[in-house]
């Protein structure tokens, strides 16, 4: 049974009585020598779900984490009727998932067909009334649209029952090749905006498509301002690339105050080893300063060991080259351009996500890239790694072999890729100290890796010995599904290279270790947000102190674990204090004294904390 207490934000513990809930109290866990992970998939009732695009939020507040999954084609839109069922949106019931999607016309069309298929869903309070709606993402890609239907993004708003309807038309309402996108308040007016990445204008070709940054209206409508604040670039080009002036193939959107200045920032995970985008935000409006913050890519910018290259070299003569490493390179000698290759702007990372947190609790936030490697490239592309904030919107990258994400340990042969294309930062076993999930896809010996936080900054991989080492992973929701107080985890399976799987296969894997202490925070915004995205939650227990954002989704397609967050404990059955620092305009601080651990919380802004049994 569920229950609610409400509490005042100040409380008063002398004179008066304690108003608070029952103690709860568990032990602090340690690391199980045995896998702790059990593959729940059958018991969840999603044997028939397939999919590797996820979000996980309580769409209808009934207290449990419910699950959207996409299946949709890479690059195209497809009727469900040639291709069966590709969107799931399932409920969650307490024991499983059920299927809603129909019945809550989440995948409705304007013409009142229910088959709409959409590659990305994103959570939050677009219209301020206290309950979820849903940002749905197209993509249409310009060198498939044969296979196109002609649909636009769209806002569905939630009725308060967890049904859904089409928000009005608007600048929104457009379809292009979306890769990734975060709601945001890059305004602080209260009103949810959306930020949205796009790939390339045709792949092949130099021209990225834009990317575009949306005011909300509050009503579900938004405006086109990406000139307007600042963020228009040229449309392709050679001398615009080479500039960094040139719009470029996004994979992932990112947004959180990375400068620690009390508004959003917002980050541009690119493809093409082109650099990274990081945008300041200075009162709404925005410049581009990712070259000068280390956001771009790394500093190795040296070639000598790029297969093209090395061939370019054997068969026209270079000095100082080695020995070519592949084969056929009269073939291959063309795929390297002296005076264009060898430039800055090509010498970074195919970067498919980046996820934004304190990783090690210093009380600034902190990245993690998830990157695309091949081999025969080199060092000059950058590998998935760890920046670490200096607070001021500037980043130190400490390198794999000093973190333990050494991507090169897990290579197998002399020939090999490396599939990040995900990546989440979240506390597994509620040690108080984050943990990443890299979702490794597409190719021969790529899995799904857990790298545990041993000490401030350093990592291990415990994927196998944790029961979670899933071949070919890409997809990945994180949440406390079956409200035991630990994080469970879903993950999809892609199918572009062959591999294991016949379809885009989704596992549940529950989350079996002793649970430890945590909490759940979620947030209601009055002058801000009503989700509550954008701001910042200090936990501080005894000198344990832990920094989290709110966030609105991020990285490739839309990564969403919830639109709260999960703060692991460790020993510590009482929190001595949450300071919330709200995204209003005014950046007002609440502070919550004394607070119980082990139950979920709702946190209000102005008012009260709401207690509830998990």
């Amino acid at each position: 049974m569920r229950f609610s207490v409400l509490i005042s934000s100040v409380l008063l513990m002398s004179a008066c009585a304690d108003k608070r809930p029952a103690e709860l109290c568990n032990p602090a866990t340690e690391l199980p020598s045995e896998e702790f992970f059990t593959d729940v998939t059958d018991d969840w009732g999603l044997t028939d779900v397939r999919g590797n695009t996820m979000s996980a939020a309580d769409y209808d507040g009934d207290g449990q984490v419910d699950l959207f999954v996409s299946a949709t084609a890479q690059h195209t839109t497809n009727e469900w009727g040639s291709t069966g069922q590709v969107d799931f949106l399932l409920h969650n019931t307490g024991d499983g998932f059920e299927d809603v999607t129909e019945t809550s016309g989440i995948a409705s069309r304007p013409d009142g067909a229910n088959d709409r298929a959409f590659k990305t869903l994103l959570w939050g309070d677009v219209d301020n009334d206290g309950d979820l709606d849903a940002f749905t993402g197209i993509v249409h890609d310009r060198n498939s649209s044969d296979t196109f239907l002609g649909d636009v993004h769209r806002i569905l708003l939630n009725q308060g029952d967890g049904t859904f309807v089409p928000a009005p038309e608007s600048d929104l309402s457009f379809d292009s090749d979306m890769a990734g996108a975060s709601f945001v308040d890059v305004d602080q007016d209260g009103n949810l905006d959306l930020f949205i990445v796009n790939w390339y204008e045709r792949y092949g070709a130099l021209d990225g498509e834009k990317d575009w940054l949306l005011l909300g209206n509050g009503d579900g409508t938004f405006d086109d301002k990406t000139e307007a604040r600042g963020m228009a670039m040229h449309s392709g080009g050679q001398q615009n690339i080479s500039d960094g002036t040139a719009d470029r193939p996004s994979f992932g959107a990112t947004a959180c105050d990375v400068d620690d200045d009390g508004d959003a920032d917002l980050l541009t995970s690119v493809y093409g080893r082109q650099w990274n985008m990081q945008w300041r935000n200075d009162g709404g409006d925005f410049s581009e300063i990712g070259r000068e913050t280390g956001f771009a890519g790394d500093e190795n910018e040296a070639y000598g060991d790029n297969g093209f290259y090395l061939c370019y070299c054997d068969v026209y003569g270079c000095d100082d080259a080695t020995s070519p490493i592949l084969g056929d390179c009269p073939t291959y000698a063309d795929y390297w351009n002296p005076g264009w290759d060898d430039q800055s702007h090509r010498l970074n990372g195919n970067t498919f996500s980046t996820s934004c947190s304190d990783l090690d609790n210093d009380g600034t936030l902190d990245l993690v890239n998830a990157e695309i490697v091949h081999w025969h490239i080199g060092d000059s592309s950058d590998a998935s790694q760890v920046l670490l904030g200096n607070g001021d919107g500037t980043w130190t990258r400490p390198g794999n072999a000093q973190t333990g994400l050494d991507s090169r340990s897990r290579a197998s042969g002399s020939s090999w890729n490396e599939g990040d294309i995900h990546v989440s930062t979240m506390d597994i076993d509620n040690d108080g100290w984050k943990d990443i999930l890299l979702s490794s896809s597409d190719y021969d010996d790529n899995y799904a890796r857990l790298w545990r936080q041993t000490d401030a900054g350093e990592f291990e991989d415990i994927a196998e010995s944790a029961g979670i080492l899933h071949p070919r992973n890409v997809g990945v929701a994180m949440a406390d599904f079956d409200g035991d107080g630990d994080l469970d985890v879903v993950l999809g399976s892609s199918t572009m290279r062959g591999g294991p799987w016949s379809e885009p296969e989704v596992r549940a894997y529950r989350n079996d270790m002793p649970t430890g202490n945590s909490s759940f925070i979620e947030l209601v915004g009055t002058e801000a947000n009503g989700t509550g995205i954008g701001a910042k939650i200090t936990v501080i227990t005894g000198e344990f102190e832990q920094v989290f954002e709110v966030s609105g989704g991020y990285g490739h397609r839309g990564i969403q674990h919830t639109t709260g967050v999960h703060v692991g404990l460790g020993d510590a059955c009482e929190i001595d204090r949450i300071e919330v620092r709200w995204p209003d305009g005014d950046n007002t601080v609440d502070v919550y004294d004394n607070v119980r651990a082990n139950y979920s919380l709702t946190l209000t802004q102005g008012g009260d904390i709401e207690y509830r049994t998990r």
